[in-house]
């Protein structure tokens, strides 16, 4: 694959591609989208939205230790290289001695990971993912 210059873009280059769609604004095109884009995303919500968290934190860091340990090389490092590298680390530093995952994965970390809180807050979550085109939610 070329760019519009007829540069081929390097491995490392590449590896950040799905991430920059997802959060990519959405714009007109007269290419031919899809007509659905599903993401897959952990999710909690209570009334209690530090509940919620709590519980989503259990779901993500079970969901970063599986795929710290069997994911490809490129893949784990777009993982720790993604949003904020030195927290990632330092989370799965934490998780792999043991810590439990709400004192581990802080909050911010967290909503790269997840949706999660009361409902109105994971509404609110969920309106991103709409807003960077995403139909559905699962």
């Amino acid at each position: 694959m070329r760019d519009r210059n007829g540069v081929s873009p390097t491995r490392a280059d590449r590896r950040h591609e799905p991430l920059a769609i997802i959060t990519r604004p959405r714009r007109v095109s007269t290419a031919t989208t899809p007509r659905e884009i599903v993401q897959y995303v952990p999710g909690a919500w209570r009334d209690d939205g530090a509940e919620a968290r709590r519980i989503a934190k259990h779901g993500v860091a079970a969901m970063l230790t599986a795929y710290a340990q069997t994911a490809s090389a490129a893949t784990r490092a777009a993982m720790s290289e993604h949003g904020r590298p030195e927290d990632f680390a330092r989370a799965m530093s934490r998780l792999t001695r043991g810590e439990a995952p709400e004192d581990a994965i802080d909050d911010r970390l967290l909503a790269e990971y997840a949706i999660a809180g009361t409902p109105e807050e994971c509404l609110a979550q969920a309106e991103v993912y709409a807003e960077a085109g995403v139909t559905e939610l699962a």
